[in-house]
């Protein structure tokens, strides 16, 4: 059966509503109308009549449901239906006092359901009849002003249907003989004749037809107990009277339990080669060690595999000792982009100090790629960064690796114990030069290069690390902003700075600074200083004696912040002013 949707009561059929609720008229329904015109349901409710109506008949029961709402009934039959159609729409009129018969409610298919379509109504052949019993529940404000009068016109109404259908008293006025049943008090009477002729025949206990018991395929009497007597023997003989073999029971034979204990210990004192254990690392294969405790396993793939030496050997990365050593990306305060010119002792790159190079020898910075080298043709040229003393002591003896990478890519590295006090130096030869670990003595420690006599020195990175494995590959990239917190520790500069002192008094100025990091030590300043009064027309102050107080003033740590001593002019005493710096401050080994 199709499944309508949602009733909808017409304009019209609202205007008829609220005349009732007003007390103007009561609602008497009249027809029932079948279309098989499909209509969207935005188009319903201002509807006044339907078209292609296939059937009209009226309305046969009316039912109030609730204080609101009401049933309305209706039967339409195909008998008097010459050509059959698609039912899509039915609908329900009513009497309006001043319109007459209007359209009052409409319910169309609800085609949006999946697999729902309309009912197909066959015209009548002649034979069978079909009927469509339509039910439709009306909400109408006040049932009790509904009229419950239909009108039949020769159709049962639903009601009478339902009587016929719930009554018990043959209205049909069926025969026994039509029914195929026996006449009435037969079955009475032959049911006597049986208990009069054929109980006793029925009760009788004393084999009445003689029947023996091969005939009811029993023993003769007595055979069971023979044969319970053979049964208890047999069930007490222990001596195997089927003479089952082992192979039957699924058992080994007489001594096979000792030749499996002797082959079980056998195989229970293997170390290396049981199931075909392999010291190799051999897919499908149980681990076995070699007589040195060692195994083999394969590189893993897989985060939670276990991984090999020579796997972990190649993604292992330790610190680096050295600072400022990446020269792709190096820490270079000094913003030159050439160092040396005759200058021995002078600081190139952060941390990397010029020891000795005659006139020429050079250091030039290529940003983003290398630093080179090149050796004065006279004296070649030294280039070397200080070890902190403190780490120098913690690492003497301990195993170090010195790796150092050109730019073409190609690795040089040379592994061998830290030296102590008074310990030979060791080398790497390099192209144009070599690298070293240096002691001069009295905890003075130095990473160095030295470049030959008129050769250069193509150089990327460099690392001092602890072990004996090099793990420079594995260098994540260098943080730029680490190092240079790092380098500021040894170096910092002044770049016109501006310090100021009030109300001087006639001893002199002292000029507060806190410095951009703690410095390693009390640094020492190079470079101009130039003091000038405030608010003063008078010509600058001479500065005399400008150095940095002693870090004796508990309030004032000379490592993080200063005080700039300065001899004035005595005639400014009692005035303002104010320390113009431009240098730098180095605490370096």
């Amino acid at each position: 059966m199709a499944k309508f949707g949602q009733i909808i009561i017409t304009e019209n059929g609202q205007a008829l509503v609220a005349k009732m609720l007003a007390g103007a008229t009561g609602v008497q329904f009249l027809n029932v109308l079948s279309s098989s015109e499909v209509y969207a349901p935005g188009a319903v409710e201002a509807l006044t009549a339907l078209a292609n109506i296939r059937q009209t008949v009226a309305v046969t029961q009316v039912e109030r449901t609730g204080d609101t709402t009401v049933k309305v009934s209706g039967i339409i039959p195909n008998t008097a239906l010459a050509a059959g159609y698609t039912c899509s729409t039915i609908g329900v009129t009513a009497e309006d006092p001043d319109d007459g018969e209007i359209l009052f409610a409409v319910a169309i298919v609800d085609l949006t359901m999946a697999g729902n379509a309309p009912d197909f109504v066959a015209p009548y052949d002649g034979a069978t009849n079909t009927s469509l019993i339509i039910d439709m529940s009306l909400a109408v404000g006040n049932a009790a002003a509904v009229l419950l009068t239909v009108t039949t016109a020769g159709i049962a109404t639903v009601v009478q249907l339902n009587n016929h259908i719930n009554d018990k008293s043959n209205p049909h006025e069926v025969t026994y003989q039509q029914a195929g049943a026996d006449r009435n008090g037969a079955a009475t009477l032959m049911y006597q004749t049986v208990i009069e002729y054929v109980k006793p025949h029925i009760d009788s206990k004393s084999n009445p037809h003689e029947v023996t018991y091969q005939q009811v395929g029993a023993d003769q009497a007595g055979a069971a107990g023979a044969v319970q007597t053979n049964l208890t023997a047999h069930v007490n003989d222990n001596a195997n009277p089927h003479g089952v073999t082992a192979s039957q029971v699924g058992a080994d034979a007489s001594g096979s339990a000792a030749t499996v204990q002797t082959n079980l210990t056998a195989h229970t004192t293997l170390t290396n080669t049981a199931h075909g254990a392999t010291v190799y690392p051999t897919a499908n294969t149980l681990i076995a060690r070699d007589i040195n405790g060692r195994t083999q396993i394969a590189d893993p793939v897989a985060a939670n595999e276990a991984a090999n030496k020579g796997y972990t050997d190649g993604r292992l990365w330790n610190p680096n000792i050295l600072d400022n050593s990446d020269f792709r990306n190096t820490v270079n305060q000094r913003g030159a982009n050439t160092y040396g010119n005759g200058t021995d002792g002078q600081i190139t790159i952060d941390r990397w100090r010029k020891t000795s190079g005659g006139a020429t020898g050079m250091v030039y910075v290529f940003s983003g790629s290398r630093i080179t080298l090149y050796g004065d043709p006279s004296s070649g040229l030294w280039l070397h960064q200080n070890i902190e003393p403190s780490i120098a002591q913690w690492l003497i003896g301990k195993t170090c690796t010195v790796t150092i990478e050109l730019e073409d890519g190609s690795i040089y590295t040379m592994t061998a114990p830290f030296p102590g006090d008074g310990a030979t130096e060791y080398y790497i030869g390099l192209p144009g030069g070599s690298s070293r670990i240096y002691n001069l003595g009295n905890n003075d420690y130095r990473f160095q290069f030295y470049v030959y006599q008129g050769q250069y020195m193509y150089l990327r990175r460099c690392k001092l690390e602890i072990g004996s494995v090099s793990t420079l590959a594995n260098d994540p990239p260098m943080d730029y902003n680490a190092e240079m917190l790092k380098c500021l520790k040894y170096l910092q500069y002044l770049r016109s700075v501006a310090l100021r002192a009030v109300n001087i008094p006639s001893s002199g100025a002292d000029f507060q600074y806190s410095l951009v990091v703690p410095m390693r030590s009390v640094p020492q300043y190079y470079g101009t200083s130039v003091t000038q009064p405030l608010f003063q027309p008078s010509p600058s102050l001479p500065t005399l004696n400008l150095s940095i107080l002693s870090a004796d003033n508990s309030a004032w740590d000379a490592k993080s912040r200063l005080l700039f001593g300065a001899t004035v002019n005595q005639a400014h005493a009692g005035q303002d002013c104010v320390l113009l710096l431009s240098g730098y401050l180095t605490a370096e080994i």
